[in-house]
Formats: structure tokens, C-alpha cells, sequence
């Protein structure tokens, strides 16, 4: 249970803090007053491919991110793409008995390799970044050219949209430093914002 504080947080020498939230879903939103936090920090959208017979559809999709978005009321709101493969497997979206799971096809490069489950991902994100202060973030990207496919699939994505006569906008797009190869070449990568994963 989330204990209830009143006023803005600060640390002991008075400096302020922003103070985001991680959830999965909608449902952990209900007992949240959306003015005792800053944003949401890190949305995680494998949740919402697990435990179903099927994947869900762009129009579900947007309709969560959405709601999240008009939740926040202009807080930032970070999505993550979908981050399967690992400890987290989709039926009929990750490959069985993968050896390696943790480095082997996940994230990422899981996504660019499913274009029409990633691309149904970004459509259903360009058009919920309407609603309000989105920020799409992807998951264990490793060399500049998979941002770079994703930047692009994301750009595709709002033109076509705005072709079909829907509103739709680019959010900012950052990604996840939680690879060696990306934390020691961070420089090389186009992204307008980085999330430093920490282990402990």
C-alpha cells in the first residue's frame, strides 16, 4: 500500500525531487491520486500480451495508453515498447527453447523482427501521444541502427496515420542503456532521452 504524503518531495537538504511511478496496467492506477505523483516513469506493455489467447490489437492498445495519458493530466507519461523474450514470454511471439534468452532475440530485436506486431505498437503510441506528454522509450537496443529502424517505424507510422485522417504525433523517443555495447557508444545513439537500467 502506497503511503499518502502531502506536498512536494524533498530531500534532506530541501532540494526537490520528482517522484514517478512504474505500473503495468490501468488497474494499478484507481488507488493513485494522480496529483501526489510527477508522471509515470516507465509504463511496461509486455504485460498487456501476457496471459491472452491472443496478442492485442492496435485499437486496445491505444485505448490503455490513452487513458494513462488523460490519467497523468499532463504529467509525463513514459511507455516502453514491448520488452519480451528473457523471463518474460509471449505465446507465439517468442521463439521456445531459446538458449540464451537474456542476450539471445528479445526486445528490441525481438520487435523489428515482428513488424506487424511492433508497427500495430507505434501506431497505437503515435496516436495516444495526442492525449498528453508521452514519451516512448525501447528497450535493450544495442547499436545505433536499431533506434535508428525504430525512429523511422515511428515516423512511418504518424504519416500513415494522418494519411488515413486520424490524428496522430511523434513523441520524443529515448531508449534503455541496459547493454555494455550501448552504455560504452552512448554518443553514437540519436535518442532524445536515456533511462540508465541499474541492477543490484
Amino acid at each position: 500500500m502506497l503511503a499518502s504524503f502531502t506536498g512536494p518531495a524533498l530531500t534532506a537538504r530541501g532540494e526537490p525531487v520528482r517522484v514517478m511511478i512504474n505500473v503495468t496496467g490501468l488497474a494499478e492506477l484507481g488507488a493513485i491520486d494522480p496529483a501526489e505523483v510527477d508522471g509515470i516513469g516507465l509504463m511496461r506493455t509486455e504485460f498487456l500480451f501476457q496471459g491472452r489467447d491472443g496478442l492485442p490489437t492496435e485499437e486496445e492498445q491505444y485505448q490503455i495508453y490513452r487513458r494513462m495519458l488523460q490519467w497523468a493530466a499532463g504529467r509525463p507519461v513514459t511507455i516502453r515498447t514491448l520488452d519480451a523474450g528473457g523471463d518474460k514470454p509471449i505465446a507465439g511471439l517468442t521463439p521456445e527453447g531459446d538458449l540464451n534468452p537474456f542476450l539471445g532475440v528479445r526486445g528490441v530485436r525481438l520487435s523489428l523482427r515482428h513488424l506487424d506486431v511492433f508497427g500495430a505498437q507505434l501506431r497505437a503510441l503515435a496516436r495516444a501521444a495526442v492525449a498528453g506528454n508521452l514519451k516512448v522509450m525501447i528497450p535493450m537496443v544495442t547499436v545505433p541502427e536499431e533506434l535508428g529502424q525504430c525512429r523511422a517505424l515511428l515516423g512511418q507510422a504518424v504519416d500513415e496515420l494522418r494519411r488515413e485522417g486520424q490524428d496522430a504525433q511523434m513523441p520524443p523517443l529515448g531508449m534503455m542503456v541496459e547493454v555494455p555495447a550501448a552504455a560504452l557508444t552512448i554518443e553514437d545513439f540519436d535518442a532524445d532521452f536515456f533511462s540508465i537500467a541499474a541492477t543490484t
